[in-house]
């Protein structure tokens, strides 16, 4: 709050000019007596000011000081201080362990969505034998409350919501959800495939949402790009993209009866991944779960 205010010693240095500008328009005096102890006067009192200006900005530096330093978690010495000119190398070398925990933080979520978005979809068509311009109203539908989750989301940024516990409330919803909703789009009831998918993107957006803003500020400003396209890339792309594939190998492997919650399985191995990921972001850097108000009321 205080890095775009002035600092103490520039209230101090006004006062200072202030006093000075009212000694020279003094009352009082006789004419063409020289104010040789006014002159006096203001420059011990400006000699106080300046002393009491450099040591109120010596105070507020080291309280500055002592504010980072406990913001800054105890994994904090993990961060390097690499220089170099090639902005992968420089991410790995600084903060390798703050892209690990990019990786952690966001392994339910990547998951989640590409379950629901591709493999979800797929069933729709091939298992359940809807139309396949059913099973893409029922996806766009879902994605809707996609939307809507992303802004719900905002709305409490926007009011102080704190990123980390909220993933942490989110993640536990989401993964507990899995399991009732999956389990209910395996009945082949009508109203599951067409309500569960939906509610299921509800709250992924959600924690969509809870991703970005901490990822986006856990990097140094060289580095945030870099970090931030890295993590998404091997989190959507990888993790993502594998694991329609493992649900299908974990449903072939699983009973008749136990194979509607293939996907709520695999979905509770990476939440297990993204509950990591939310102690190792409170161990390296809490700041991020501090309030983030990003507009101005």
């Amino acid at each position: 709050m205080r890095r775009g205010l002035p600092e103490p010693a520039t209230f101090l240095e006004a006062y200072a000019k202030d006093r000075a500008a009212a000694g020279e328009g003094v009352e009082g005096g006789e004419a063409g007596e020289p104010d040789a102890k006014l002159e006096i006067s203001d420059k011990a009192t400006s000699k106080n000011l300046d002393d009491a200006a450099s040591q109120s900005g010596a105070s507020q530096s080291e309280v500055e000081e002592e504010v980072e330093a406990k913001q800054k978690g105890v994994l904090a010495v993990l961060h390097g201080h690499s220089r170099s000119s090639v902005p992968v190398f420089r991410l790995l070398r600084n903060n390798a362990f703050g892209l690990t925990c990019n990786l952690f933080f966001g392994a339910w979520v990547c998951g989640a969505f590409f379950v629901a978005v591709t493999w979800l979809s797929g069933q729709l068509i091939n298992t359940y034998k809807l139309h396949p311009n059913v099973a893409l109203a029922i996806t766009i539908v879902s994605l809707i409350f996609n939307t809507i989750g992303l802004s719900i989301a905002g709305y409490g940024f926007d009011h102080g919501m704190r990123a980390i516990s909220a993933g942490a409330v989110c993640l536990v919803i989401g993964v507990g959800s899995g399991f009732g909703l999956y389990y209910w789009v395996g009945t082949g009831s009508l109203a599951a495939l067409w309500v569960a998918p939906s509610v299921l993107h509800l709250i992924i957006g959600f924690y969509m949402a809870l991703y970005v803003l901490p990822m986006t500020r856990i990097y140094h400003p060289l580095e945030r790009t870099t970090g931030f396209g890295f993590g998404y890339a091997a989190g959507y792309g990888i993790l993502g993209g594998i694991s329609p594939l493992v649900v299908t190998a974990f449903k072939a492997g699983l009973s008749a009866e136990a194979a509607n919650l293939a996907p709520a399985f695999w979905l509770l191995l990476l939440g297990g991944g993204s509950a990591i990921g939310i102690v190792l972001l409170k161990l390296y850097l809490p700041r991020l779960d501090a309030p983030y108000i990003s507009r101005i009321r």
